[in-house]
């Protein structure tokens, strides 16, 4: 960012002193609240960048350029590859299950230890240390847990939380609801199965329409 307001103030609005000076004084100042101002009404997770999503299209793009076999063969092993990282995700979730949290043995946590990430115990034990004045409710929003003023409200009652309470994906790491959900799955198998389609057709056919015809072909669907 630094870097980009640089570039502004040499730029063509850099020639008036009086904007420059307003930005510096009135919005740089509170550049961080920017974002919050949209991230703490939406359902994230925590996730407000997007190194993740770089880091993805990083692997694949390795993939694309090392790659010496065909475009099916990639096409294939980059899918293989997808559900391995899914896999491995799901087994993280299962040994965070199994380490101990002191705060959560008893209420409004213990009915849920063990049975959601510890992750999430964390950031309720956090939430609730706050005073109900300090409560501001965004928690609920952006990772789908109970704010404080809930928590303190079970801890005064000695009840305590079910699975229920907290978002699904502490527990089963279904981000979407589970409408959205089967959707998406549903168009991820219908393309795979179009791409497994188009191979086989290709496969029937003679070497001179497979160079000359369909191989761009079949480079248009993996880009897509």
């Amino acid at each position: 960012m630094i870097e980009e307001w640089e570039n502004f103030k040499n730029g063509f609005w850099g020639r008036n002193s009086k904007l420059i000076e307003y930005l510096d004084r009135e919005c740089l100042e509170h550049k961080e609240k920017w974002a919050c101002a949209y991230t703490n009404n939406i359902f994230h997770i925590g996730n407000t960048s997007t190194n993740r999503v770089e880091s993805a299209h990083s692997t694949l793009k390795a993939w694309l350029n090392t790659s010496t076999g065909g475009v099916d063969t990639l096409f294939l092993s980059w899918h293989a590859s997808i559900g391995g990282q899914v896999i491995e995700i799901r087994k993280e979730l299962e040994t965070c299950r199994t380490k101990t949290f002191k705060g959560a043995y008893g209420p409004p946590y213990g009915v849920i230890r063990g049975s959601v990430s510890l992750y999430a115990l964390e950031l309720m034990f956090v939430e609730g240390k706050k005073t109900p004045s300090e409560c501001d409710c965004v928690i609920g929003r952006t990772h789908g847990l109970p704010c404080s003023c809930r928590i303190n409200s079970f801890k005064g009652a000695g009840d305590h939380f079910q699975i229920t309470h907290l978002a699904p994906f502490w527990s089963t790491l279904d981000y979407a609801n589970p409408h959205d959900a089967r959707r998406f799955e549903d168009n991820d198998a219908n393309d795979l199965q179009i791409f497994h389609d188009l191979v086989a057709e290709v496969c029937r056919r003679g070497p001179s329409i497979k160079r000359e015809k369909q191989q761009p072909q079949m480079l248009q669907v993996c880009i897509e």
